[in-house]
């Protein structure tokens, strides 16, 4: 339904029923494609329908809570947008852009279009507004396109015209490049009015017009012709054009790209007088015969004086084995000896010392009644250094770490590389016996027939498949395939590529990316509990710390005990989710595995052997202990439980450089230097499926009563909040092994040997604005506070916290103020309250946090944090530590 069909159907609804509900319950209103506000003249929301709540994440009774203001920035605007709507006839559109704002933050464009409306004798404002989102990255990436098409057409070398494409009569040019401008002579703006006509010979244009150039290219889709141009000069010169059919924003054109081959003409007229000459030369002896008596030479023709760079005169006077490489003499004469007319290849002299290749042959003959020997020396230095390369050709073919295949018309192999043959255990011998269809489960009798249609449109084929190997086992491959005509016979190329370890980094990113997007709802969730756990704990601390009476302490005791169950729990989530605070400090990861081995022997029991592998030279690492220390007994007791007989388990630690491109890609950092702790056992192992989930959320292979599925994904979290990766390998009944790199770091050990804070008291008499937007989590830590002797001034959120501060202007010691808020973080809050007093001092708590005050889960240089859910003493203890900091 359009937006004029839509305001006519809500006109017809006006007739019959003058009230919001008629509007309320109308079912265009509700069911219309687009969002519709209902407000008064200073923008208060009287009505809006399902598109609106769904476009902005609030229900219903949320936005009628609302203001236009609170939605769209601009609506301050609107103000002086409604003279113009009064100034309008009621029913009249006034339309513009804007941007609304979503419950969570987030803005996206609209179209707004608005109208005065007339209801129970009260003038009101019906907004449609409609998500143009889509539009604008259209628009925005038709521009782009457009931009790099002129971009790609001025780079080019060679003349570019495109026109549109008609069945008859040939229209004028829509575009040239730059280059066509130069070379014919004319400005872009007298190409626009010029056709193909206009700078095609005569000759050349009534010969196109008999054979149907349009019915042909419409055909072949792309033609490659020559002919002759003619520039504005009048001068003509030879070219070759490339045409085709292109489509532009549902309109076909031409594009022709036309390339000056002056040159080449000349260098083909060359060629042909140089062939003529060659063919002459041909016709005479290009071999040196010399017939010797003796060893002293008789005859001989001019091509031997040729070769050797003699004169006749010179030639006739040196002895003929003084031609040969004194190294290879012995080796001609014996040869030679025998009379038979076999070729042999030695080495020869010429009179400059020069050493060449030759190839000789040696007869007797009968000269005069009397036997002499005929030597015919033909010269192969250019023909050895031709093989030669051809061998260093083939070297470097074997050397190419990706394999080649040439296969020949019915697909049988006539050449690999050895890159694939070892690839596929055979050797060259072997494979040359074999087919294509043998190693290639993707090719048949059928599709191989196929590559001659390709090769006669000259088409590179790329695709993916698996090889087949020798021993039967198979490996995914990348090809590209070359497909051509030699001598009337189709020979194809094949260019292939082992993707092998490009597939794995391909699933690794796929279950890193769904490790990822888990760990958001995993914080989210936590979030959520931590503020709950917040009031239950605040309000059990107090009531407890109170002395409650005798028969309500055991079930408080309970509630207190089953919400610091939850915190745990809440606390791994974080982890996972990588929004849990930290402290981290410069450590040795031995020296925390050695503390823990007495620990793990007990947890292990006797019937499970440990082996240890510590590297001594093993680099420090900046991470917090207890999260270190998490992550090596949660991967311990996985093992245990994999080994319920009994078994053995290693760890073992080393420094490692990683390569770069590898390294980024698992850590999104220049990072190189790490070290690495691998953790094994001989357990029960796992198959593919349970190793690929084995990092999720409540993913657990054990009973329903014997884990919570939190604990490698803990380990998960915790790992790549420290900016490090897990690998892990396991197979059923071979184990598994779990691989953690973290990165160094070029500091001393951590030596923390401060002492702990006074604890004896923790009242005050100062001023604390407290600043939360949960209403039960601000009330108990309002309450907590004041029971020790604090003053409490409590705000909902930023916004209000400001007008608080104004008003208690330096009177106010403490800011305690949630990380995460609607409309003002935190951080935001306590740096504008900073430039108005400087002196105030900051507390932030969240149930997690952004990257506001800490990055990644580490916290800020300066920043004071309590994490929640918090109890009633935590709280109060770090109130005291930082207004006496």
């Amino acid at each position: 339904m359009t937006k004029s069909q839509l305001i006519d159907e809500i006109y017809k609804l006006k007739q019959y029923t003058l009230s919001l509900s008629g509007i309320k319950y109308g079912v265009i209103f509700q069911q219309a494609a687009d969002a519709i506000f209902v407000i008064d003249y200073n923008g208060k929301i009287l009505e809006v329908n399902d598109r609106a709540c769904q476009n902005l994440g609030y229900t219903t009774k949320e936005l009628l809570k609302l203001n236009l203001a609170d939605l769209d920035n601009s609506f301050i605007n609107i103000k002086n947008k409604r003279k113009i709507l009064q100034n309008k006839a009621s029913g009249q559109l006034f339309t513009f852009i804007s941007a609304h704002k979503r419950k969570d933050g987030s803005t996206f464009p609209v179209e707004v279009r608005i109208v005065q409306v007339k209801l129970n004798n009260k003038k009101l404002i019906i907004a449609f507004t409609h998500d143009i989102t889509e539009r604008i990255l259209t628009e925005r990436a038709l521009r782009d396109s457009e931009d790099k098409f002129r971009v790609l057409l001025n780079s080019q070398n060679d003349a570019v015209f495109l026109h549109p494409l008609k069945s008859q009569g040939f229209t004028c040019f829509t575009e040239v490049n730059d280059v066509a401008c130069e070379r014919y002579g004319y400005t872009r703006e007298e190409f626009t009015k010029l056709t193909a006509v206009n700078i095609t010979k005569k000759e050349d244009v009534r010969e196109h017009g008999k054979t149907d150039f349009r019915k042909k290219l419409h055909m072949q889709k792309h033609l490659i012709f020559e002919t002759e141009h003619i520039k504005k000069s009048g001068e003509s010169f030879p070219v070759e054009i490339s045409s085709n059919i292109i489509q532009i924003k549902d309109k076909k054109y031409i594009l022709a790209v036309v390339r000056d081959i002056t040159e080449r003409k000349k260098s083909e007229i060359a060629l042909l007088e140089s062939k003529e000459i060659y063919k002459r030369l041909a016709e005479a002896s290009f071999e040196g015969v010399v017939i010797t008596k003796e060893g002293k030479i008789v005859l001989n023709n001019n091509q031997i004086l040729n070769i050797f760079g003699y004169t006749s005169k010179e030639f006739k006077a040196i002895q003929f084995k003084n031609l040969f490489h004194p190294d290879d003499l012995n080796m001609v004469n014996i040869k030679m000896k025998r009379n038979d007319s076999g070729p042999i290849e030695h080495r020869g002299i010429k009179k400059d010392g020069s050493i060449i290749h030759l190839e000789t042959r040696a007869n007797d003959i009968a000269m005069n009644g009397e036997v002499h020997r005929q030597i015919v020396i033909r010269d192969i230095t250019e023909r050895r250094k031709v093989e030669e390369e051809l061998r260093l050709a083939r070297f470097c073919l074997d050397q190419s770490q990706i394999g080649i295949l040439q296969i020949g018309e019915d697909g049988e192999i006539h050449y690999a590389n050895e890159y694939i043959c070892k690839k596929l255990g055979y050797t060259h011998e072997e494979l040359i016996k074999l087919r294509i269809m043998n190693i290639d489960p993707l090719v048949t009798e059928e599709t191989w027939k196929n590559r001659k249609i390709l090769a006669a449109k000259r088409e590179f084929l790329n695709f993916e498949t698996v090889y087949d190997k020798k021993d039967g086992g198979q490996f995914p491959v990348e090809i590209a395939v070359s497909n051509f005509e030699f001598e009337n016979r189709l020979v194809s190329f094949s260019f292939i590529r082992d993707v092998s370890e490009r597939k794995q980094l391909e699933l690794q990113l796929r279950q890193s990316q769904k490790m990822e997007a888990v760990g958001q709802l995993a914080g989210g969730v936590a979030h959520d509990f931590n503020n709950m756990l917040t009031v239950i704990n605040g309000y059990c601390d107090m009531i407890l710390f109170r002395e409650p009476p005798p028969e309500l302490r055991a079930p408080l005791e309970q509630i207190q005990s089953a919400a610091n169950r939850a915190t745990r729990l809440t606390a791994q989530l974080l982890a996972f989710s990588r929004k849990q605070i930290i402290q981290p400090k410069v450590l040795n990861l031995n020296h925390l595995i050695v503390e823990q081995l007495n620990m793990l022997g007990r947890i292990l029991g006797e019937d499970i052997k440990i082996k240890t592998s510590l590297d001594t030279d093993l680099k420090n690492i900046k991470a917090d202990t207890s999260q270190v220390e998490q992550c090596i007994l949660n991967i311990i007791i996985n093992a245990r439980d994999a080994m319920p007989f009994g078994g053995t388990l290693t760890i073992e630690t080393t420094n490692i450089i990683l390569e770069e491109d590898y390294a980024k890609m698992q850590t999104g950092t220049d990072q190189l230097e790490f070290i690495m702790m691998a953790i094994g056992d001989t357990g029960v192992g796992m198959d593919e499926a349970t190793r690929l989930r084995i990092f999720e959320p409540f993913f657990t292979t054990k009973g329903r009563d014997r884990g919570t599925g939190l604990g490698l994904a803990t380990v998960y979290g915790i790992v790549r909040q420290n900016n490090g990766f897990i690998q892990v390998s396991s197979e059923p009944q071979k184990g598994s092994l779990f691989k953690i790199y973290l990165p160094t770091i070029d500091q001393k050990l951590f030596n923390d040997d401060k002492p702990a804070p006074d604890e004896l008291s923790f009242s005050g008499k100062e001023t604390i604005l407290l600043v939360e937007d949960n209403p039960a989590v601000r009330e108990v830590t309002s309450s907590a506070l004041a029971g020790f002797g604090y003053n409490i001034l409590t705000a909902a959120d930023g916004k209000e916290a400001l007008q608080v501060f104004r008003k208690h202007k330096n009177k106010i010691n403490l800011l305690l103020t949630d990380v995460i808020m609607p409309l003002m973080s935190g951080k935001e809050l306590a740096e504008k309250l900073h430039k108005k007093d400087s002196t105030l001092k900051v507390l932030y708590f969240s149930g997690y946090t952004d990257n506001s005050i800490a990055h990644h889960g580490v916290l800020d240089e300066g920043m004071e944090f309590i994490q929640k859910p918090y109890s009633y003493i935590e709280l109060v203890k770090k109130v005291k530590i930082v207004l006496n900091k």
